[in-house]
């Protein structure tokens, strides 16, 4: 499998691309690298293992037919993004009815947590902020004639501002 992310911003640009194998990270490239800083978590070699890319961690595998209820929250989804190892844990929350444009059907949102891992800098306030941060939740739905959900929703307070990430309108889903 191979992730690959590009962020074009001018201040800020960035380029990753990984290949996992079995949940291993065999290869990452990160462009520019992390600087090198005392206050830096270290990442170890055991923090490439029995992880998923940031993508494939928005898939949430459920059985074929399975009710929708908000126990299929309750996972922890260990990440590896090219530069920092983080689990994001999901838990139990609620379920409801979403009906936008191609999806009318059940839904769950979980609250999440961040937990860094390694790869961050340790007494960053953004570090800190998100992981004491209680203000994340992600709402998911059924694929069609697939065994995951997937999310519509994506809520995340930051220092600067809310973000929102929502469907307006569905292709696929069950």
């Amino acid at each position: 499998k191979h992730y690959q992310m590009l962020v074009n911003h001018p201040d800020d640009p960035q380029k990753v691309s990984m290949s996992l194998v079995g949940g291993t990270v065999v290869s990452a490239e990160l462009q520019p690298p992390l600087t090198v800083r005392a206050d830096r978590v270290p990442v170890l070699p055991e923090h490439k293992h029995g992880v998923v890319d940031p993508l494939s961690g928005f898939l949430i595998p459920m059985k074929p037919g399975a009710e929708i209820t908000p126990e299929l929250c309750t996972r922890v989804i260990p990440v590896f993004d090219g530069g920092g190892r983080f689990d994001i844990t999901l838990s139990p929350g609620a379920a409801a009815t979403l009906d936008i444009p191609g999806y009318k059907g059940p839904v769950v949102t979980c609250p999440v947590r961040y937990t860094p891992i390694s790869g961050h800098r340790e007494k960053k306030n953004n570090v800190t902020y998100m992981e004491n941060n209680r203000n994340i939740s992600v709402t998911l739905a059924p694929m069609a004639g697939k065994p995951y959900l997937v999310p519509v929703t994506i809520s995340i307070a930051t220092l600067i501002g809310d973000i929102r990430l929502e469907a307006e309108k569905v292709d696929g889903l069950t």
